[in-house]
């Protein structure tokens, strides 16, 4: 569905999608209950899926590099250039600073929604 205008109707209790292209020209496709086993929902959880955990890590850069910009400042400092760590969740975790924390409640909130839309 492309180069157009998508808008939702409902009459007698079924939802319809249409799709108004710039021609003029509407296509109407029927939501029905069945709609979760369709090849193309299924293809869109997955899709859905794929951002979600680029956006998770994202937010893991986010906290890693205020935590090495904030508590661990002058460890972080005294590491020579290209010098590789593996961080555990639990030692970001407690780091105490509040923004830290703000960012990994949004990062729990989206592996709860991907895992939500796994289970789908």
């Amino acid at each position: 569905m492309n180069d157009g205008i998508l808008m939702l109707s409902q009459k007698n209790g079924v939802i319809y999608l249409h799709q108004k292209s710039n021609i003029l020209m509407s296509k109407i496709i029927k939501i029905t209950a069945g709609y979760k086993t369709t090849e193309a929902y299924k293809k869109s959880i997955s899709n859905a899926i794929s951002e979600l955990e680029e956006v998770e890590l994202s937010l893991v850069n986010m906290i890693v590099n205020l935590s090495t910009a904030g508590k661990w400042k002058a460890w972080s400092d005294e590491q020579p250039v290209g010098t590789i760590f593996e961080f555990t969740e639990e030692m970001l975790r407690d780091t105490e600073d509040e923004n830290v924390q703000a960012i990994f409640k949004v990062r729990d909130k989206i592996l709860e929604l991907m895992n939500e839309l796994s289970d789908g």
